[in-house]
C-alpha cells in the first residue's frame, strides 16, 4: 500500500514591490479613510464582486504595508489557491467572505484585464514576473474624485 505524504498548508506571503509614492497622491490609509472595506471586497465601489475581490487582493498588501507596493502576480494566484485549499481542508480560521468561494476562482482572478482597461492597475513584466501596481486613477475612483480634464 502506497501512502501519500500531504504537506501541510503554509500560507503564502505576497511578493511586493516598491513603487513611487508621490505619484500616489496619498496613502494607503489616506485612500481608504471614507470607504468601508472588507477583507476582499469594496462594496459598491466597482460594480461587481468579482472585480472588488481582485481589487482588495491586490491593494491589501499596500493598505498593510503603509504605502503602495506593486504585488506579484503569482503571489495573487497562490493566495487564492491557498484559500481553496485550506477552506475545502476545513483550516481556514475566520474564512474571509471571498468571491472564489462562491464561483470559479478564475472569474476573480480574470477581471485584472477590465481594471487594467479601466487604468486602475497597471502590469508590468519584471525579472520575477508579471507585477500589477495600483495606479493614480485608483486612487482618485476609492476616494469618489473625478479625474478634471485636462485641456
Amino acid at each position: 500500500m502506497t501512502t501519500i505524504k500531504r504537506e501541510p498548508l503554509v500560507e503564502p506571503t505576497a511578493m511586493v514591490f516598491e513603487m513611487d509614492q508621490a505619484s500616489m497622491g496619498c496613502s494607503p490609509a489616506e485612500a481608504f479613510a471614507h470607504t468601508r472595506f472588507g477583507w476582499y471586497f469594496a462594496p459598491n465601489l466597482l460594480g461587481n464582486c468579482e472585480k472588488e475581490d481582485f481589487f482588495m487582493r491586490a491593494v491589501r498588501p499596500s493598505y498593510e504595508a503603509g504605502r503602495w507596493v506593486g504585488v506579484a502576480w503569482a503571489s495573487i494566484v497562490d493566495q487564492v489557491i491557498y484559500e481553496l485549499k485550506a477552506e475545502r481542508a476545513g483550516i481556514l480560521e475566520d474564512a474571509p467572505f471571498s468571491a472564489i468561494f462562491i464561483q470559479d476562482p478564475r472569474n476573480v482572478l480574470g477581471t485584472i484585464h477590465a481594471l487594467k482597461d479601466e487604468r486602475l492597475f497597471r502590469l508590468e513584466e519584471m525579472d520575477e514576473g508579471l507585477v500589477v501596481f495600483p495606479t493614480p486613477k485608483l486612487v482618485e475612483k476609492v476616494m469618489g474624485k473625478v479625474p478634471v480634464a485636462v485641456a
